[in-house]
């Protein structure tokens, strides 16, 4: 290795030593750079809905919408809407057209178990937390797709959009037969 002297009287090899240095440091930014890109995309790819064609032990497609999200849906005609809060709290106010299954009915599972499961429904209770925890029961039941209503009919409500009244005795809460395939 060459000693050459600077202007200065200092010693050195020529720069070739500072130029490994600078090269390798280029290299290793490079690397950092390239895996702070892929990481992130990995993660991405991996929280991505499971296709159908990963089989029968694919879980359902679980989608978080606010309020002004589920009014698109439903005026879309792209859900069937679940309210899974009691028949009393489904009589003083619900979705138009939507379906009451009692969440704490012993028999809520079995309800579930005669709907469609190809398609796709909005769920919603009063404030979110039972329907967060029935999306296990749409699991297990293998339901393809589920759109959770955050924050309930109480996140509903508080955007302003309408809902109906069922008179005492006509049937309708829970009544699975007086429902259409689509919200309209």
């Amino acid at each position: 290795m060459q000693m050459v002297s600077d202007a200065n009287g200092r010693t050195g090899n020529g720069g070739r030593l500072s130029r490994r240095v600078s090269a390798g440091l280029v290299l290793a930014a490079l690397v950092l750079c390239a895996v702070l890109v892929f990481i992130p995309a990995v993660s991405v790819c991996a929280t991505e809905p499971i296709s159908e064609a990963a089989g029968q032990d694919a879980k359902p497609r679980v989608v978080h919408v606010d309020a002004s999200g589920a009014a698109r849906l439903i005026a879309e005609g792209k859900v069937v809407v679940l309210d899974i809060r009691t028949p009393g709290e489904f009589a003083a106010g619900h979705f138009g057209g939507a379906t009451n299954i009692d969440f704490h009915a012993r028999d809520f599972a079995d309800r579930l178990a005669v709907l469609d499961r190809n398609q796709t429904y909005l769920l919603h209770c009063a404030s979110g937390r039972r329907s967060r925890e029935s999306l296990t029961t749409f699991e297990k039941l293998d339901f393809k797709a589920v759109v959770h209503l955050d924050g309930g009919i109480r996140a509903w409500k508080s955007a302003g959009h309408p809902v109906e009244l069922t008179p005492a005795g006509d049937g309708r809460a829970g009544d699975l037969s007086l429902r259409g395939a689509q919200v309209r």
